[in-house]
């Protein structure tokens, strides 16, 4: 598809603003099914200049897909699809079989140093079989901050199970 609007006409915007409020930008705008405009703008590594931002760039979201993600989930509320009272092992069965935990720390998400859980949770303890949806979308879950499992994603699955084998 071609786009309709020309990246050239965002040039001067994103000068203003590349890198100083934001590093990159990666857009793709679609309307009435046809895609409007696709570019790239600034680097994954500014202070090298290195690796430019192309249209199939990827993007760590972090928080700003917690909006989207939460309106997505109240509508299948809204449905009826699902409660937010519903535990997460409704949906996400394997999620009970992990077994009742200490709450402990997270990750920084720009060190990736560890950060220990604060001591008002040092003898408390999560059962990952009772959360619920809404305890993900308050944050209060008991479940550990930021860890980088995003980085789960680029290893390889295990391999199938043959006849007769289950995963465990």
């Amino acid at each position: 598809m071609t786009a309709i609007v020309e990246a050239s006409a965002f040039d001067s915007l994103l000068a203003q603003h590349l890198p100083r409020t934001f590093p990159a930008l990666g857009i793709c705008v679609i309307h009435r099914g046809e895609v409007a405009l696709e570019a790239g703008w600034g680097w994954l590594d500014p202070e090298a200049k290195q690796l430019p931002v192309r249209t199939d760039t990827l993007f760590d979201l972090a928080s700003v897909s917690k909006l989207l993600a939460e309106v997505s989930f109240l509508a299948l509320v809204e449905a009826g699809a699902v409660a937010l009272d519903d535990a997460l092992v409704t949906v996400i069965p394997e999620f009970g079989r992990v077994n009742p935990r200490a709450i402990a720390g997270g990750q920084d998400p720009h060190s990736r140093a560890f950060l220990p859980a604060e001591a008002r949770y040092a003898r408390l303890t999560v059962d990952p079989s009772a959360v619920t949806f809404k305890h993900l979308l308050t944050h209060s879950s008991g479940l550990a901050p930021w860890r980088a499992v995003y980085m789960l994603a680029a290893q390889d699955p295990p391999p199938a199970p043959s006849a007769g084998e289950a995963y465990d």
